[in-house]
């Protein structure tokens, strides 16, 4: 069996079966997002703060992947948009971040990318 979402879609959307095939059907209380939040973000245009929100309602523990404005990848995505993208971990995601998880320890991936602990404030 393969289980198929457009994971922007399901973020904001009103189909609680794709909204709960996010985490498995609430088999899934950790997740790894890797290479994915610009996307969903710049591209797609999902709000700062319902990107977080939405997380802490699937979550107790994330490992995100946070690209830096000056990521290439970002800077792309932000170019090919071609309007104002506020794209800051300290200052905004992190405050956004805040108001759903406790942010725990960063590791550098690289000189543009790194990984963030999130443990979420509220248990789901």
């Amino acid at each position: 069996n393969i289980f198929s979402i457009n994971i922007a879609e399901a973020m904001v959307g009103d189909e609680d079966a794709d909204f709960q095939g996010l985490n498995c059907f609430g088999i899934a209380d950790i997740a790894i997002i890797n290479g994915l939040i610009h996307h969903l973000i710049i591209d797609f245009g999902i709000d700062v703060e319902e990107f977080y929100k939405t997380l802490s309602k699937l979550y107790c523990e994330i490992l995100l992947e946070f690209p830096t404005k000056n990521d290439p990848m970002v800077k792309l995505l932000i170019n090919k948009k071609n309007e104002y993208v506020k794209w800051d971990w300290q200052g905004y995601h992190e405050i956004n971040c805040l108001r759903y998880f406790n942010i725990g320890k960063t590791i550098p991936l690289s000189k543009t990318r790194f990984m963030v602990h999130l443990s979420n404030k509220n248990e789901k």
